[in-house]
This record gives C-alpha cells, sequence and structure tokens, in this order.
C-alpha cells in the first residue's frame, strides 16, 4: 500500500508512524479481507503515483477515480466524500462560485491530485499553479504568489487551524464533491472484489 505521506487529517507518514483518518480504516478493512495490508513508504504524492504505476504498490489507501489514473487503477466505492472549498486571504470578500475564478487568478493545486485533473478538464483555459504538497500552497496564498488553494474541506480546516487561523480563510465552496475509494491495480480484479467488498461492509457509524 502507497499514502500521501502529507495530507493531513486523511493521512501522514510522522518520523515512520502511519497516523491520520486512514490509519483507522485499514486495519479495518485488512481484517475483513483477511491479508495483511503493508506499508510502503514514499516520500511524497507524486512517488506514489510512480510506484502504482510501475507496480511497487498494489493500492492507494486513498485517492479519486480519474481518466489518467484508470489506466493503471480501479477504485472502490468511496468511504470518505467531502466538499471542495477554495481558500484566501481572510480579507477576501465571498465567493459565491469559485468555478469563475479558475480561468481569471492564479489558483494552486498540489501536482497530481485528482482535483487539479478535474478542474483542468473542466476549464482549459486555466492558471492553475501545481504546488508540491498542501504546507506550499497555503503558504503561497498566505505571501500573495497565488489568489487561493483548493482542496477537500478536512485539508483546508486542518491548515487553517493549525498555522493560518488568522491570515486564510475559506472564501468558497464548489458545486462537486471530492470522493475518495480504494485504489487497486487494475490487472488483479480478485483484490478489487475483496477490497470492494470490504468497503461496502463499513456501516455508516
Amino acid at each position: 500500500m502507497c499514502i500521501d505521506p502529507n495530507w493531513m487529517p486523511y493521512e501522514k507518514l510522522e518520523k515512520g508512524k502511519f497516523i491520520g483518518m486512514t490509519s483507522e480504516y485499514i486495519p479495518l478493512i485488512s481484517k475483513r479481507v483477511g491479508i495483511p495490508i503493508k506499508l510502503l513508504p514514499t516520500k511524497d504524492w507524486g512517488e506514489s503515483i510512480s510506484f502504482a504505476k510501475s507496480r511497487k504498490c498494489d493500492i492507494f489507501s486513498l485517492a479519486s477515480a480519474t481518466p489518467s489514473r484508470l489506466k493503471y487503477m480501479n477504485f472502490t466505492t468511496p468511504y470518505l466524500t467531502f466538499p471542495l472549498v477554495i481558500a484566501t486571504k481572510s480579507e477576501e470578500l465571498f465567493i459565491p462560485n469559485p468555478d469563475d475564478l479558475i480561468p481569471e487568478k492564479k489558483i494552486g493545486v498540489v501536482e497530481g491530485y485528482a482535483i487539479e485533473e478535474i478542474l483542468k478538464r473542466v476549464h482549459p483555459d486555466n492558471k492553475i499553479v501545481e504546488v508540491k504538497n498542501v504546507d506550499e500552497g497555503m503558504a503561497k496564498v498566505a505571501n500573495g504568489e497565488l489568489f487561493g488553494f483548493v482542496d477537500a474541506l478536512p485539508t483546508i480546516a486542518y491548515s487553517l487551524q493549525h498555522k493560518y487561523l488568522s491570515e486564510l480563510k475559506i472564501s468558497g465552496k464548489f458545486n462537486y464533491n471530492f470522493e475518495l475509494g480504494i485504489g487497486v491495480r487494475n490487472d488483479d480484479p480478485i483484490l478489487f472484489e475483496l477490497l470492494q467488498k470490504a468497503v461496502q461492509s463499513i456501516e455508516e457509524k
């Protein structure tokens, strides 16, 4: 299994330890499929994608399906779904439709995230700027290099709470959600079926 090693509150590798929301889901899923799931550490999400393409990773703990990813991975039913939001400086006004900003303003997204693929597909004429991780994206908004940074609500909220409470804020919400399931190598249909059943067996509570 590969994860995003710097994507709190979902998941993170902190001093070699797997923490975050998925660190509680994965043991439950492992127990239900009856197969041990071993974490393969990576330096960033880009390396995780590279490892999945080369079959060093069999699964992603948490990811969203995109046309490019479906070339090498299948995706279970989402087990986490969150709104997509934009963070800006605190003095900016509320943004009723953030989609309108994509062709006009410099908006940051993490390189390789499904969000980037979604937004670029909807907005071919865009000013989207790739950043290495959430921390870099939020910092560039704070120092004025970017107008805004886009990610799922828990990601932005976590960053605001821990670093940017007085400087930045959530200024708008997109009209679509970020749906996240388990990515499974697409040459192993049996593994996919097992993990799909495990995800579907998780009760809402």
